[in-house]
């Protein structure tokens, strides 16, 4: 997290690591990360068009991804402060 988005709400999302293979694997990665959802309980079913975070600097590959069942989540307190789960939308508070 920097200071130019503490404090902010936002989905789950991260930079590119080597050992992943594409950004919508990225994509699954943090989302795993950062919310606790078990790797593999949902899938990944298309992509929005990609934008840049002016603040950041930072280009964005948005995924969406669909679990045919409500997730249990246990989020990483050091990444997030809470989640917020609302009509099966799920985003998080860094």
């Amino acid at each position: 997290m920097t200071s130019a988005t503490a404090d902010k709400v936002s989905f789950p999302g991260g930079i590119f690591e080597k050992n992943d293979d594409t950004l919508a694997r990225t994509a699954m990665r943090e989302a795993a990360e950062e919310t606790g959802m078990p790797e593999g309980s949902a899938r990944i079913i298309g992509q929005l068009t990609p934008l840049l975070i002016p603040v950041s600097n930072i280009k964005v590959f948005p995924y969406v991804a669909f679990s045919p069942r409500q997730p249990v989540f246990n989020h990483d307190p050091a990444e997030v402060q809470y989640l917020i789960n609302q009509a099966g939308m799920i985003c998080r508070i860094p």
